[in-house]
């Protein structure tokens, strides 16, 4: 499964049938049910499963409770400490997005222990790493290979989606899982060596 963040369900369809991806999902901050009814309709059209997430853009409860069973899941970008810890504390949601960016790392083994409680997956968006700028790049590694170290610990489920806002910047399930591979990798090197 990948997540995205475009609505052309039309082209998201045809790249996924080419990079071979049996299902998409496409997330949002969907504004009203008849947006996401509208889509779901398009989607009926294509020969393709396609899944929808709704994306919370603040700690909302409301919302949550709103959206839980209109879409197949429910996610919330991280960031900094406290939508991190409101993401991982509710057993509503199942994905929590970049929870760590550039600066200072705003993830720790007590939200990462909360979110193996909750069923909640810690995910990496990789168009974020791609469209880095070469200095953030570095700094999106560092704290990615920390991430991984602390959901390892901690057991979490850390997963890797392409997060890509164009059909250019959607990557094969099995490219997504070798950057997982390379960050779990270099933290058991670190372990062994």
């Amino acid at each position: 499964m990948d997540l995205i963040f475009f609505s052309d369900i039309k082209a998201a369809s045809e790249t996924a049938r080419k990079l071979k991806e049996k299902e998409i999902t496409l997330a949002q901050h969907f504004n009203s049910e008849k947006e996401l009814a509208e889509l779901k309709q398009k989607a009926k059209r294509e020969n393709l499963a396609i899944k929808f997430c709704h994306v919370l853009e603040k700690a909302d409860a409301l919302e949550l409770k709103d959206f839980r069973e209109k879409t197949d899941f429910l996610a919330v970008f991280g960031g900094n400490v406290a939508v991190n810890k409101f993401a991982a504390s509710s057993k509503q949601i199942d994905f929590l997005l970049q929870p760590v960016g550039t600066q200072k790392l705003e993830f720790d083994s007590a939200i990462a222990n909360t979110a193996k409680e909750n069923g909640v997956a810690i995910a990496i968006l990789f168009s974020d790493f791609l469209n880095a700028s070469q200095y953030d790049r570095i700094s999106l590694f560092r704290n990615y290979f920390l991430l991984a170290k602390i959901c390892k610990r901690a057991k979490a489920e850390l997963v890797v989606f392409s997060g890509a806002r164009s059909m250019q910047e959607m990557r094969a399930s099995m490219d997504l899982d070798s950057f997982l591979v390379l960050l779990y990798q270099k933290n058991f090197d670190e372990e062994t060596g």
